[in-house]
């Protein structure tokens, strides 16, 4: 897969509601990607043409869809908020099934992430309005069990959507509390059975990716920070100096290349060829 920095074209073809709100976006290669939307309701596209054209495939109402992940133009997930719930197709669109949907387990979905068409996770806010635990599910039969698998429960609140967790396979992950002075971020490399911990840079991250299980990104309002050791040691970097000072909204790695590196704040993108040190804008 090749990138092609500073060129940048509004893909809308296809996409029939207008001031929408664009919510989360997964992509399986250059060609396919899902993406969410929401207006009065909750809208699910699909493009197989690079966004060239956008197939609206699932609509609905009253429940917000979170998070999307697809594995190829037939697999996808989503999961809810409020209630929370799990669906998925497995033709493209065409027939959605509800996976799961337990409300004396979790009220609302934050983060979900398929690893294959059987593996995946997904982590939920707790029942009661206490300062936590986050609710971690897994998933090795494509869905047709989710199992709770925080049993050594830990630390404050997922305070954040997906933003501030990230798998990068089935049993490595990473994920940042909020509730608790100081935050912490926490690592599991057994599926969530197990976690540890390490303190965040200056306490803070709103935004956390790993491009694998040592290679990381932490990013707020004051601060770009990496770690090369999976959050043991972290040095900090210069943060893109965009035009939203107090919020960063997304960072990727290139799929093959963690020295290149997106990052979007406001609405401004920003490239790095050099892991963070200097960034260009798009």
């Amino acid at each position: 897969m090749s990138f092609l920095s500073a060129q940048w074209h509004v893909q809308t073809n296809g996409i029939l509601h207008q001031n929408f709100v664009g919510y989360a976006i997964d992509a399986v290669n250059e060609n396919t990607a899902a993406f969410i939307l929401h207006t009065d309701s909750s809208h699910v596209y699909l493009t197989q043409s690079s966004g060239h054209q956008w197939d609206l495939i699932f609509s609905i109402f009253p429940e917000d869809i979170i998070d999307i992940s697809i594995i190829d133009e037939e697999k996808i997930w989503f999961c809810t908020g409020y209630p929370a719930s799990i669906y998925n197709t497995l033709d493209g669109g065409e027939t959605w099934i509800e996976q799961f949907s337990d409300s004396t387990i979790t009220p609302f979905f934050n983060y979900i992430e398929m690893f294959d068409e059987n593996n995946g996770i997904a982590m939920g806010d707790v029942v009661s309005d206490n300062n936590g635990p986050a609710i971690f599910l897994r998933t090795t039969n494509g869905g047709i069990d989710w199992v709770s698998v925080n049993d050594s429960a830990f630390g404050g609140y997922s305070g954040d959507l997906w933003r501030r967790i990230d798998f990068v396979d089935l049993n490595t992950g990473y994920y940042r509390e909020s509730g608790i002075n100081p935050n912490l971020l926490f690592k599991t490399a057994d599926g969530c059975a197990t976690w540890t911990s390490t303190s965040l840079p200056q306490n803070y991250g709103h935004v956390l990716k790993f491009y694998d299980e040592n290679i990381g990104i932490a990013v707020d309002f004051r601060s770009y920070n990496r770690t090369f050791d999976g959050g043991l040691n972290w040095e900090e970097s210069v943060r893109p100096d965009t035009n939203d000072p107090n919020w960063g909204i997304d960072v990727e790695f290139h799929p093959t290349d963690p020295s290149k590196v997106w990052f979007a704040g406001g609405n401004q993108v920003f490239f790095s060829s050099d892991s963070g040190v200097t960034w260009n804008v798009e």
